[in-house]
């Protein structure tokens, strides 16, 4: 059974931590997730083959709780998924960290046109020429565009912004993380931008993000969720787990105008027919939606009124 080590103390800028895992491939994606809300700010794939993956994640801080206890609170959430089948969780010198995220965080093409860029590649990649560079510095916001509910969610902003006219002028990225979804609104041509997000941690690494592509900053920066924002917006995007999308429908309903578009995602296949009821019992109707891997997104609009 794996345990917490136990270290004389230090400052806690000195370390990072890190939480090495065995799991089944049908569980790799959603606990990824997982360990991302935990607080985790990187992420790599040590071995893909055979019946039990093994990864590694990494955090600035150590996470709360015991693998014990995380192994019981994933199984609580998601009951039909298995559980890890062994967690180790070690603490190392920070420097190697650091240096680790310029070998690890390359440039990465999503989509058609978009580049998500570490802030030392401000420029992209040559092997990625003409593409629009979204630069983000990995913190502690979940998104850097690896996990797939990210990258089906930055492939249904660019779908929005580039086929829609006129071009929606608000944008609303709810759950934020890094802020990489409205940024990549932003880089597209959307002129303005609001970002909302429970851990407060995020919101000064948000407007980092922002000052790193040179946009203007967010019109606001809320922590909470969305019973805290107000207004409406011609384009919503909430990355969030199939549940928090269903208890918040409403509320998300009321953000986006109506003649605006609603992309949802980081939601696992299995839960996409129980979240497509729930919004289509509020008027919405999908007009897009993607997969990949075990997860699926989509871009919702409002049904037509028949007079």
């Amino acid at each position: 059974m794996a345990r917490t080590p136990v270290d004389t103390p230090s400052t806690p800028q000195d370390f990072y931590w890190e939480l090495q895992v065995e799991i089944a491939p049908e569980a790799e994606e959603l606990w990824s997730l997982y360990c991302f809300e935990m607080g985790a700010t990187g992420a790599e794939t040590l071995n893909d083959e055979g019946t039990l993956h093994r990864l590694r994640y990494f955090f600035n801080d150590p996470p709360a709780g015991t693998p014990d206890t995380w192994k019981q609170d994933f199984a609580s959430r998601f009951p039909r998924h298995p559980v890890p089948a062994s967690l180790l969780l070690s603490r190392h010198a920070n420097q190697p960290w650091e240096t680790a995220w310029q070998v690890h965080f390359e440039p990465l093409a999503v989509g058609d046109t978009l580049l998500i860029c570490p802030p030392w590649r401000p420029q992209g990649s040559p092997e990625w020429p003409g593409r629009l560079p979204v630069v983000i510095h990995p913190g502690q916001g979940f998104g850097t565009g690896r996990h797939a509910s990210t990258a089906l969610a930055l492939r249904m902003v660019e779908q929005v912004v580039r086929n829609t006219s006129p071009v929606p002028q608000t944008v609303l990225d709810m759950g934020a993380g890094s802020g990489v979804l409205a940024l990549a609104a932003c880089r597209l041509g959307v002129p303005r931008a609001t970002l909302a997000d429970i851990d407060p941690v995020v919101l000064p690494e948000i407007q980092e993000n922002f000052r790193l592509n040179a946009l203007p900053a967010p019109l606001a920066l809320i922590q909470g969720g969305p019973r805290e924002v107000q207004g409406q917006f011609d384009l919503v995007v909430a990355n969030i787990l199939a549940p928090v999308l269903m208890e918040y429908a409403v509320e998300l309903t009321g953000l986006t105008a109506r003649a605006g578009s609603l992309i949802l995602s980081g939601i696992l296949g299995e839960e996409a027919p129980a979240v497509l009821s729930r919004f289509a019992s509020l008027g919405w109707q999908p007009s897009r939606e993607v997969r990949m891997e075990a997860w699926y997104a989509c871009t919702l609009r409002h049904e037509p009124i028949v007079l």
